[in-house]
């Protein structure tokens, strides 16, 4: 090594010109002190190959171009000189006919290879190498001299001198060489270099590591081994000296099989990589020496294959040297099975389920279609795929793919316009080749046949989509008998996958026995990114082909077994199309190879006998019973009933003795299950791009009312958690103040009242009469009774309200407050009587209490004698026994039972009622109570896609429009609720529901946003437009205190023979025992 002083060396590196010997150097080649030469060392025993990496490595060099320019600045050839005691006809025919290094079979210029005479730049020179000492020394000194002349100055052209071999190069000869006159030559005469291996003769290969330096010609010395190895070869003298040295050995396997191994023991002043690599030695097709390899004519004489763990090194480092251009998504291309799973999963129809990228499996039985399934993802891609068979040979797989797609030759000629073709179909048989040279075939076949978009200004690639399917990976050991660790190899190739950025598919068929789960035998579906699965399995006494989704990275995954099955397209070209049939839909144990029919139970609310909607849950009920028989049961159960059944379909476990339990909610159940997580969430299975069930256009607010008052704390979780979706609206209810227009209007004609009757009539959306303007009605109305027409057929009764239970009454009574307050500063306080009566300081107790007196005052103004009597005696009243009234007060679904089983003298006039808003109070507003129902299912239910599909049945747009004409319930839909010239549906609150959905709406959109927040807030949770009674806390306590609270002013009512007094006082003493008794109730005082 050459130094100037204390100026620091400065390195270069030259490229030995094979391929994959100068990757193993870190693509740079051998690290040289500048403007000096290096020793190198190719060792191994007989027939490892050294002669032709030596004469390789000398053909390879002669072709590039030197680094350093002449004194003009051009470029310059090198210069390789290969001593050999084989005689130049024998090396130079290797060189032309055995490898043709130089050039393509049919253009050959031998020109380039001379035998030794006047040295220069840009070919091969041959020399033979003989036995004699004077011979020796002369060669040696003639070719070192030239060489040298050829490098002289530093704009020389680089010279390589490969020696093969030096072990008949007598000491001597060498040392007469290499030995400047001033230092003394050692005496040796020796035969044989044996000695020199020793510590003392180390000196020797020093000096001679120095005199090439300094005569800057690079050298490597062909030495051969005894024993093909050795344990101690870093100790040896020679080693010690060299720059550079290669070990060519033989790797011995069980199968009685020999395989060539290339290893770099030293590369001075570099970073190389280290280990035993698999290499062969490929000749020309049809001359000396194999056949090409399977990537044909691209690869001559010493072709390396990287260790596994070089690979993937090299491929860790080349990690962000990869990027794609087009990001898009990948479906399976079977369009029937893509429109379901992307229908479960909620995915865009043009993203795909497959993220771009990513590693699928797709696990088998030993099956055809598992290869159909490949070949449909390759077809379908959208960009070019190479289709790599490890058992069907190319014109099997055409065969197989026409079924399909007809005649594919136009595809697999197709280009992209990025050039390369639409699919590559390529077979691999078996072999007996290591896991090295496997993994860099098919890193090389993907290289080969995809194309390089272009590279940006840092140097990353910029690489076109692709898709690479494996086809199949079962039992890979006896295909390839010399891989060493197979699980090791397939997580190495999928890392490959990884790093080409490629979206692959791994077809992965295995034996599994009856009732055994082939995921139990697949080991690269643990390593995959989304994972599929396809197994045989008897049904209806014929086999089935079962497929799922197991795993999708990125997106949801489908719960849905589909049968995978074929049918013949209708258009007469006999095309063979994959459809995904719903066979196992009711199914269970369908995986474990024993399908069983799923047992459902759908529990669900029930009007009384004979209403509507008994009408209509009987009918469903029939036909469910007439298609799953006894696999779906109906139970249904009134109102009597209705905390005994809460109670015990949420004991602990109760879902699991059915298969799927489905649930009518109220508001309060559901606001219960949802804050203890006992439901099943049910987003997944409605997709989002149905306008039928866009979850933002329901009406009903009592749902994401629970989801807010049990919302997380942190923010950034509140998108995930008001995307949830437990149950869906069934049936929308409210208070509504039912007559018949026709016969109020002649009724009140010509009265004092006619102007009120005609505000009231005009609309059934008009909100223009108030509770007030009511009271001057009952009182017109006694007037007119007393003096009626001989032979009108007036009601007796002026007003009366559904009594059919406790919350009927409650709700009345809580609408009537309402009607006392202003929203937003009252609403809030009115019932904290009831929510937080020890908190509320005396004076607001005193103010809420007069509000409260008030609003109960007014339903003894309004009702009759009879009703309160009837109040008196805490009793319901069934709808057969409904007086006919001129007004009323029901829900929706309570006005159907009138018109369907009121009592029988008054159907004819129920069946005319129609539904009105009821009148406003000091909101200007009317205020109903809400009281809609749900579905929903239960957690630990199995069934819960099937149990989706019911749900579906008892909720859809179809059945809505039923249960709207038979009066069982109002719509859920904000596109009943339209106003407007062009509304089709004209019904009570359609600009308040509205308003409610276009809230919602904002508000599910993006709940953190404060300014939506804070808008849903106003709407919805301070009851400004409809009043959900879970706003109330305590409510079932406070339900029951408000109700013992009219009872007792029935009988007080009674007791003073209608008389109160003109004042609120009796009212408010009357307040203030029901705020004691729900102070006692929170307290737990038992003696209520």
């Amino acid at each position: 090594m050459q130094t100037d002083g204390n100026q620091p060396v400065e390195m270069e590196y030259i490229p030995t010109g094979i391929q994959g010997l100068d990757d193993l150097l870190n693509q740079e080649g051998i690290a040289c002190p500048e403007n000096d030469g290096f020793l190198g060392l190719i060792l191994g025993s007989a027939g490892t190959g050294k002669s032709i990496l030596a004469l390789e490595m000398c053909c390879r060099f002669a072709e590039e171009n030197s680094k350093k320019p002449d004194n003009a600045g051009n470029s310059q050839k090198r210069c390789a000189i290969y001593l050999s005691r084989e005689p130049f006809q024998v090396v130079s025919k290797k060189i032309i006919n055995g490898f043709n290094y130089f050039h393509s079979e049919t253009d050959k210029k031998p020109d380039l290879v001379e035998e030794i005479g006047l040295l220069k730049p840009g070919g091969v020179f041959i020399a033979h190498l003989g036995y004699g000492y004077e011979d020796q020394e002369g060669l040696l000194r003639n070719i070192f001299d030239r060489a040298r002349q050829i490098t002289a100055g530093k704009s020389g052209p680089d010279v390589l001198v490969c020696i093969d071999s030096a072990n008949i190069i007598r000491e001597a000869a060498m040392a007469k060489v290499f030995y400047s006159q001033k230092e003394e030559t050692p005496q040796v005469d020796l035969l044989s270099r044996d000695r020199l291996l020793d510590a003392y003769n180390a000196d020797f290969f020093l000096r001679l590591h120095d005199n090439i330096a300094r005569r800057r010609v690079h050298t490597f010395l062909v030495l051969e081994e005894k024993g093909g190895g050795n344990a101690l070869i870093s100790t040896r003298a020679d080693v010690y000296a060299a720059d550079i040295v290669i070990q060519l050995g033989i790797r011995n396997y069980p199968i009685q099989y020999r395989e060539r191994v290339l290893e770099i023991i030293k590369a001075k002043n570099q970073y190389y990589y280290r280990g035993q690599h698999h290499f062969s030695i490929v000749g020309q097709t049809g001359k000396m020496g194999g056949t090409g390899g399977r990537l044909g004519e691209k690869e001559r004489g010493i072709v390396i294959y990287p260790s596994v763990a070089t690979q993937l090194s090299k491929l860790a480092r080349d990690k962000e040297k990869y990027s794609l251009e087009d990001k898009i998504g990948f479906t399976l291309g079977i369009s029937d099975l893509d429109t379901k799973i992307q229908q479960e999963i909620q995915s865009v129809k043009d993203q795909g389920y497959i993220r771009y990228g990513t590693n699928s499996v797709l696990v088998s039985d030993l099956d055809i279609k598992a290869t159909e399934i490949g070949l449909h993802f390759a077809m379908g891609a959208p960009c070019g795929a190479l289709y790599l068979s490890l058992m069907h040979k190319e014109e099997d797989l055409i065969e197989t793919a026409e079924r399909f797609y007809g005649d594919i030759a136009e595809r697999l000629e197709a280009e992209l316009p990025n050039g390369q073709p639409k699919i590559k179909l390529c077979y691999l048989p078996p072999e007996h080749i290591s896991e090295h040279k496997l993994l860099r075939d098919i890193d090389e076949l993907i290289k080969a046949n995809r194309s390089e978009m272009r590279k940006t200004s840092d140097g990353k690639r910029i690489l076109s989509q692709y898709a690479v399917v494996l086809d199949n990976v079962f039992e890979l050991q006896c295909k390839y008998p010399m891989l060493g660790d197979v699980r090791h190899f397939l997580a190495a190739l999928f890392e490959l996958f990884r790093i080409r950025r490629v979206t692959a598919l791994v077809v992965d068929t295995v034996e599994a026995g009856e009732s055994r789960n082939p995921l139990e035998q697949s080991f690269v579906a643990g390593l995959a990114d989304n994972v599929f699965l396809l197994r045989h399995v008897e049904f209806r006494s014929r086999p089935h082909r079962v497929f799922s989704v197991l795993k999708l990275v990125g997106g949801g995954t489908p719960d849905t077994l589909w049968d995978l099955d074929e049918e013949i397209e209708k258009d007469g070209k006999g095309i063979t199309k994959l459809v995904a049939r719903d066979t196992f839909a009711l199914c269970k144990n369908v995986l474990s190879g024993k399908p069983e029919p799923i047992n459902i139970r759908i529990t669900l609310y029930q009007d009384e006998k004979g209403s509507p909607f008994d009408q209509y849950l009987t009918t469903r009920k029939d036909l469910l019973r007439q298609h799953f028989g006894q696999n779906v049961k109906i139970e249904l159960y009134g109102a009597e009933a209705h905390a005994k059944v809460q109670s015990l379909l949420t004991l602990p476990g109760a879902p699991q003795f059915v298969d799927c339990q489905i649930v009518a909610l109220d508001e309060f159940w559901l606001h219960r299950l949802i804050k203890e997580k006992r439901l099943e969430d049910l987003s997944t299975y409605f997709p989002k791009d149905d306008p039928e069930w866009d979850w933002t256009q329901y009406v009903s607010a009592a749902h994401d009312i629970a989801l807010y008052q049990n919302k997380p704390e942190n923010t950034k979780e509140w998108k995930a958690w008001f995307s949830q979706r437990f149950a869906v609206p069934a049936r929308n209810n409210c208070g509504i103040l039912c007559f018949q227009p026709t016969l109020v209007k002649q009724v009140f004609a010509g009265s004092s009242c006619e102007s009120i009757v005609k505000r009231l009539v005009k609309d059934s959306q008009a909100r223009s009469i108030s509770w007030d303007d009511l009271l001057k009605l009952k009182k017109e109305y006694q007037r007119i009774l007393e003096c009626k027409p001989v032979g009108e057929d007036y009601p007796e009764v002026f007003f009366t309200f559904c009594m059919d239970q406790i919350e009927s009454c409650v709700c009345f009574l809580i609408e009537t407050i309402l009607g006392t307050v202003k929203p937003r500063r009252d609403i809030r306080y009115i019932l904290d009587i009831l929510k937080r009566p020890d908190s509320v300081k005396q004076q607001r107790r005193f103010v809420i209490g007069r509000k409260i007196a008030r609003g109960i005052r007014r339903i003894f103004e309004l009702l009759g004698k009879d009703d309160i009597a009837l109040l008196s005696q805490g009793r319901f009243r069934t709808f057969e026994e409904e007086p006919r009234a001129l007004f009323c007060r029901q829900w929706m679904s309570t006005l159907g039972c009138l018109k369907e089983i009121g009592k029988k003298e008054y159907r004819n006039y129920f069946r005319t009622l129609e539904p009105f808003e009821l009148p406003i109070g000091k909101s200007e507003s009317a205020l109903p109570v809400s009281g809609t129902w749900y579905l929903g299912i239960l957690k630990g239910s199995i069934a819960v896609k099937t149990g989706v599909e019911l749900i579906k049945q008892f909720t859809s747009i179809t059945d809505e429009i039923y249960k709207l004409d038979h009066c069982i319930g109002m719509p859920v839909r904000k596109r009943f609720y339209d106003s407007g010239l062009g509304a089709v549906f004209r019904l009570p609150y359609a600009e308040v529901y509205s308003e409610i959905a276009k809230v919602q709406k904002s508000f599910l959109s993006d709940p953190a946003n404060s300014d939506e927040s804070n808008r849903y807030i106003q709407v919805v949770h301070t009851g400004e437009k409809m009043f959900y009674r879970t706003l109330i806390d305590n409510y079932p306590l406070g339900s029951a205190v408000l109700w013992r609270m009219l009872v007792r002013t029935a009988k007080e009512f009674l007791a003073s023979g209608g008389n109160m007094g003109g004042g609120l006082e009796k009212y408010i003493n009357l307040v203030a025992t029901a705020a004691n008794e729900m102070i006692a109730l929170r307290e737990g005082d038992k003696r209520v």
